[in-house]
């Protein structure tokens, strides 16, 4: 397994057991969902609700109901919550990309280097 895969999945177990995370278990199963799942331009709203939130895909309008929206910004907001307290040490951040359905790994840069841009190869059903 790749090295930066294998630290994209410890974080998301520590991002995961976080006060902020274990305190909102439904933005914590989206945050899993998404990790999993989000392969760059795989997911939309519509994949969201029907398949993580078991909505009707024949009843489901993306103008009349911005839920799914909504919720993916939350896990966004809730994840830069913890990087803000508990992880604010962390080797590198999960991020979802405002207005993407996917989790993007973002190494910590050392101390002193330039830094990194978002390493955003493709791991099964991860971006990283």
């Amino acid at each position: 397994m790749d090295r930066n895969a294998v630290e994209a999945q410890r974080e998301l177990a520590a991002v995961l057991a976080s006060r902020a995370f274990r305190a909102s278990p439904k933005l914590s199963s989206l945050l899993g969902y998404l990790f999993s799942n989000g392969k760059p331009g795989s997911l939309t709203q519509a994949v969201i609700a029907v398949e993580f939130f078991g909505r009707n895909a024949s009843q489901y309008d993306r103008a009349r109901t911005p839920w799914c929206a909504q919720r993916s910004a939350a896990c966004a907001l809730k994840l830069a919550e913890h990087y803000t307290n508990e992880g604010s040490t962390a080797a590198g951040r999960l991020e979802i990309p405002k207005g993407a359905y996917e989790v993007v790994w973002r190494q910590t840069p050392a101390s002193g280097a330039p830094n990194s841009t978002a390493l955003r190869r493709r791991f099964g059903g991860f971006v990283i």
